[in-house]
């Protein structure tokens, strides 16, 4: 047997046989293993393995699964993010296409509200002398009162107002403006304020460059940081009226406490007078000689049968009809505003359209204006 020297400091020890290799563990000091080399005579081995070169291996094989279970919980961590992201989407894009499909539904349902509307004005304009009121065939008021109906499960509801009914701001003058002075004071708009907006509004329109005491011309809106000219000229629609000096959101579309003007203005009325048949009560109080007791007859005489209001025409308005001559009329236009909504189950979620129709025959009409969606609270 041939060692190598020690101070090489190495563990391996060859050893010379004749037919056979021998493998010696240095920790029992015996032979374990002897195993035939065959025919030819070879030399063997023996390998001394110490117990740091054991650890070592063991660690480095802890040490690779190791980095194999971190690189799983790394997949299955991406996995799981892709997985609650991908349903994360898809439970957003349902929810969307759902609300999609509920405000078509809403849409559809407003759609058909504006159409029946328009068939009450053709009924309407059709029976204008209609003396026998039979159930299911009673002719739609003008006055805004609110008219339901149901179409499957959706329902609409709408409203139908003569335009006559309101303060036309284009037949506005200096004698009937004061209409409207009283219109906004019974707003709780100040009196100095009142005396602005009404003169504003009659500059606005006017042909002339000469403001009158309390309105504006283009000296005015010519020094605001965004200057621009008065238009000279009549409304062509009421969004006009932020542009005029005086008027703000709050005075035209209202607070939540209370209503703003806008619903009472029209710029397509024909007459400068006020349809009693059909104006809102904030308009019938506004009108001068029209206390509370006579606009509770007023709208108490609409709801009267055809054969009832001829017997109480004559004396309805009482002694101060002189006063309120000036400023009313009963005649109807050709013109409506409607409001029509519609809704399934939940109202809140409502779909709004606002229209101005105009009825040019039996069965002929056309839109001067028609907003889808609107801002409608009917």
């Amino acid at each position: 047997m041939k060692c190598l020297p020690e101070n090489l400091n190495r563990d391996l020890c060859i050893m010379s046989f004749r037919g056979a290799r021998a493998t010696r563990n240095l920790n029992d000091g015996g032979f374990l293993k002897i195993s035939p080399f065959g025919r030819n005579d070879k030399i063997g081995c023996c390998a001394k393995v110490s117990n740091r070169d054991h650890d070592f291996q063991r660690s480095q094989r802890f040490s690779e699964t190791g980095i194999a279970l971190i690189l799983v919980l790394w997949v299955v961590t991406i996995l799981a993010v892709a997985v609650l992201s991908f349903s994360l989407t898809t439970r957003s894009e349902a929810r969307a296409m759902l609300a999609y499909k509920e405000g078509m539904e809403n849409k559809f349902l407003a759609e058909a509200g504006l159409r029946r509307a328009i068939l009450e004005l053709f009924y309407r304009k059709n029976n204008p002398q209609q003396q026998v009121l039979r159930e299911g065939f009673e002719i739609f008021q003008c006055d805004g009162r609110p008219y339901t109906g149901e179409l499957g499960d959706g329902r609409y509801r709408i409203r139908i107002e003569d335009e006559s009914g309101k303060i036309n701001l284009n037949g506005l003058t200096d004698a009937n403006g004061v209409v409207l002075k009283n219109l906004l004071m019974n707003r709780g708009v100040a009196d100095d304020e009142v005396n602005v907006i009404v003169d504003s509004i009659l500059d606005w329109r006017d042909r002339d460059n000469i403001h009158r005491l309390s309105g504006a011309e283009d000296d005015y809106y010519q020094s605001l940081p965004r200057p621009y000219r008065a238009k000279n000229a009549d409304f062509e629609t009421l969004d006009e009226l932020f542009r005029v000096r005086g008027l703000t959101a709050e005075i035209l579309l209202g607070t939540g406490e209370q209503k703003g003007i806008l619903p009472c203005l029209t710029i397509y009325s024909k007459s400068d007078k006020i349809n009693l048949n059909t104006a809102p009560p904030e308009v019938l109080k506004a009108i001068p000689g029209i206390s509370g007791e006579i606009i509770e007859r007023i709208l108490q005489y609409r709801d009267l049968k055809p054969e009832e209001k001829v017997q109480l025409i004559s004396g309805w308005l009482g002694p101060d009809l002189n006063v309120i001559a000036a400023y009313v009329t009963d005649a109807e236009s050709n013109v409506y505003s409607i409001d029509a909504i519609g809704y399934k189950g939940n109202e809140k979620r409502r779909y709004a359209i606002q229209a101005v129709v105009m009825v040019e025959g039996a069965q002929k009409y056309r839109f001067l204006s028609h907003k889808s969606p609107s801002l409608s609270e009917s």
